[in-house]
């Protein structure tokens, strides 16, 4: 008698920011689902696009002591998770005065759009 194998995949979703981290840096993490984050039809977790603003600000944060001082300027401005998604270089340019600093939140930010399109 033949037995057979079957295997399936499962596909995590980061739930929070930390998790994302920790997955970009190669750690793993344990699957943690974050209240109110919903698979969408395409069976990713849309998760950035519902940030509220203060969840902008955490992850601006996470990208290290000096990016807190952009907090402000993302919370006058109202930047929540889909306008994080929708910035451009053009937008940070009034907001985040070091050329530097607008790179590396640009390239979180792209980093962000491939965790949430897939």
């Amino acid at each position: 008698m033949k037995s057979q194998l079957q295997i399936q995949y499962r596909i995590t979703v980061p739930a929070s920011v930390q998790q994302f981290q920790a997955i970009v840096k190669g750690r793993k993490v344990p699957n943690v689902v974050r209240p109110g984050l919903q698979p969408s039809s395409q069976g990713t977790a849309s998760g950035v696009e519902n940030w509220d603003v203060e969840e902008v600000c955490k992850w601006l944060q996470d990208l290290g002591p000096a990016y807190k001082q952009h907090c402000k300027e993302f919370h006058e401005n109202g930047i929540d998770g889909e306008m994080l998604l929708a910035m451009t270089e053009e937008d940070l340019e009034d907001m985040v005065k070091r050329p530097i600093h607008r790179k590396k939140i640009l390239v979180k930010i792209e980093k962000l759009k491939m965790v949430t399109c897939q």
